[in-house]
C-alpha cells in the first residue's frame, strides 16, 4: 500500500512541474496545491508510523 501512495506523490509532482498542469490558473490555486501536497505527505507519514 505504501508504494501505491508514494506513486501518487510522484504523479502530483510530475503533473505540477513537468506537465505544468496548473499553468494559467488563478493566483489562489498555487497555495492550495502546495497545501494539498504538504497535507498528503503528512498523511503518508502518519499512515507509515501507524503500524
Amino acid at each position: 500500500m505504501k508504494r501505491k501512495l508514494g506513486t501518487l506523490v510522484v504523479a502530483m509532482i510530475w503533473g505540477f512541474f513537468v506537465w505544468k498542469g496548473f499553468k494559467g490558473a488563478p493566483k489562489g490555486t498555487i497555495p492550495m496545491i502546495v497545501t494539498m501536497f504538504m497535507m498528503f505527505v503528512v498523511g503518508l507519514v502518519l499512515i507509515t508510523f501507524s503500524n
